[in-house]
């Protein structure tokens, strides 16, 4: 990756519906090259894809929590069938794979404290595998680009 195609990640990362007209007069390209060089970033795995960013408390989800958890055995099968579980739940939008006393950190979003709880009881402690959790209440969350 060159200048170029780190300022065009840094721009795209920040603007991702930034129309090819304006990404390329931001990086000083005509658009027929701009293009080429997004294309090119898809193609080598570097952009994988565009999301659109939400407002969860305005969907009235107003409580988010991270959770750690630790599973009771580390193999393949076990595993598999947590991240297949986890991966169903649509109060889970990111799942991480980390390294420490717990396996996993989850970001959840929910409507409240209730439901967390209920979330927590029925989805995570009725799964056979999980050892321990632990819950982090986000207070104020912070996106940075």
């Amino acid at each position: 990756m060159d200048n170029i195609d780190k300022m065009i990640v840094d721009i795209l990362r920040q603007q991702g519906r930034i129309s090819n007209k304006n990404l390329s007069e931001l990086i000083g390209l005509n658009p027929s090259s701009t293009l080429e060089r997004v294309k090119k970033l898809e193609e080598r795995g570097i952009i994988t894809g565009y999301s659109a960013n939400l407002d969860y408390s305005k969907m009235g989800y107003t409580t988010m929590a991270i959770i750690q958890i630790a599973l009771e055995r580390h193999n393949r099968a076990i595993i598999d069938k947590f991240i297949e579980h986890i991966s169903s739940l649509s109060e889970v939008t990111e799942i991480y794979h980390i390294s420490g006393q717990y396996d996993y950190m989850l970001k959840v979003y929910v409507e409240d404290n209730k439901q967390l709880q209920h979330f927590l009881i029925e989805n995570l402690t009725s799964f056979e595998f999980i050892s321990k959790t632990e819950t982090l209440l986000v207070f104020e969350e912070k996106k940075i680009g």
